[in-house]
């Protein structure tokens, strides 16, 4: 049985960097894996398993095409949508949103085409995303019903409120036509099934991401560094929130603290400018920049940090916190999306995402302030939540077997 993997980059550029842990073990149970890539010029920085072929196609909208996809607007399927959107979704009919359910069906029918050609009868098709390339899935499963068509969804690509307006195309469709739907988290399944208005709830399974192993086993700390090393690592955009971050570790000025952060993105350069104005003598601050998930991996092991911290808006479950928890690193992180079901007061801390900039601090001088065994039996309970819920061998050999019996 082969596989059609399609990702929005892997293995090209630094994002997906979560796929690094499941291709391998998707290699272990299908014959052939075909990745179709959807980045445009980005070069290959990661390694694949023999069994896998690459392709990559640009499928970018030229203003043409988005002007023809006003043609969209006498298809059945799309009035539906556009019905949708007030009569199930609530929502005020924008301009903004036409153009999105227009030109995310006329991006669908490109992706569609490209796929064409790679379709075999005993393939599984997988969407990594469940955005315009499982919309293009689901037109397809319309023209043949007896493709075999799956996507995951993890965060972004669940939560309307992730998105600019409030909303993301073709739930509805997309869950009617692909065969399955998986949810990376409790909270992403219980939203879509409520959320989304979908009449197949029951098409929606949750498969957990996972991290590969990096211990043997759990070793307790013997002693606890003066100065705390806190880490982050994730975009530096508006929804990760990375200068409250910075705010509220700029404010516990009664503890020596080194904070290195691992990403970066568009608002890096004004959080840097922010920092060199305001930051106090205590705060040590390092941006490691976009590096490869070994090389983060391989920090926290040499340097074992106290605590890892995540302050967004918004996440499905992070494969960060489930990379830090691999180490044995206890986590600081907003109560949002699936994150709950990962984080809680036993290994680390959750934090209300609407708590104020003092209340945050609180909850870090508390632990900061924490002996010796505490932290050891937090980052012990870190690795064991790891261990038994996160293993990327279990989860993506699950996950493949899911697929295979469809």
């Amino acid at each position: 049985m082969n596989l059609i993997l399609i990702s929005a980059e892997f293995p090209f550029g630094k994002g997906e960097t979560f796929l690094e842990n499941e291709v391998p073990i998707l290699a272990q149970h299908f014959d052939k894996i075909i990745i179709i890539s959807l980045s445009e010029n980005s070069e290959q920085t990661r390694e694949i398993p023999a069994v896998c072929e690459v392709y990559r196609y640009p499928v970018s909208l030229t203003k043409i095409q988005k002007l023809l996809a006003l043609r969209f607007l006498f298809l059945r399927t799309v009035r539906t949508e556009v019905k949708q959107v007030a009569s199930v979704y609530k929502l005020k009919l924008s301009l903004s949103i036409i153009s999105t359910i227009l030109v995310s069906w006329a991006r669908a029918k490109k992706i569609k085409s490209i796929l064409g050609p790679h379709l075999t009868a005993d393939s599984i098709t997988y969407s990594y995303w469940t955005d315009d390339v499982a919309l293009a899935l689901a037109q397809l499963k319309v023209e043949n019903p007896k493709l075999t068509c799956v996507s995951r969804f993890h965060g972004w690509d669940v939560y309307f409120e992730a998105s600019a307006l409030g909303y993301l195309p073709f739930r509805n469709f997309i869950n009617s036509h692909l065969d399955q739907q998986f949810a990376i988290s409790d909270a992403g399944s219980n939203y879509a099934r409520t959320r989304w208005g979908i009449y197949f709830p029951n098409k929606i399974a949750v498969s957990r991401l996972g991290t590969a192993t990096q211990m043997e086993h759990w070793l307790p700390r013997e002693s606890m560094r003066e100065q705390r090393l806190i880490v982050s690592c994730s975009n530096v955009i508006p929804l990760k929130r990375v200068e409250l971050i910075f705010e509220v570790l700029n404010g516990l000025v009664h503890h020596e603290i080194r904070w290195v952060h691992f990403g970066d993105g568009q608002n890096l350069a004004t959080l840097q400018e922010k920092i060199a104005l305001e930051k106090k003598s205590h705060l040590t601050v390092e941006f490691r920049g976009r590096v490869s998930n070994t090389d983060v991996l391989q920090f926290y092991k040499q340097e074992s940090p106290e605590f890892f911290i995540n302050l967004s808006t918004s996440e499905g479950v992070p494969v960060s916190i489930m990379e830090a928890f691999s180490v044995g690193i206890p986590v600081i992180a907003t109560a949002v999306g699936g994150v709950p079901e990962i984080v809680s007061n036993h290994v680390g801390a959750l934090v209300d995402p609407n708590a104020t900039l003092e209340e945050i601090q609180l909850v870090i001088k508390n632990l900061l302030d924490s002996s010796l065994s505490d932290w050891n039996q937090l980052s012990q309970q870190a690795y064991e939540i790891w261990k038994s819920k996160y293993n990327a061998e279990t989860n993506f050999r699950t996950f493949a077997q899911s697929m295979k019996e469809i």
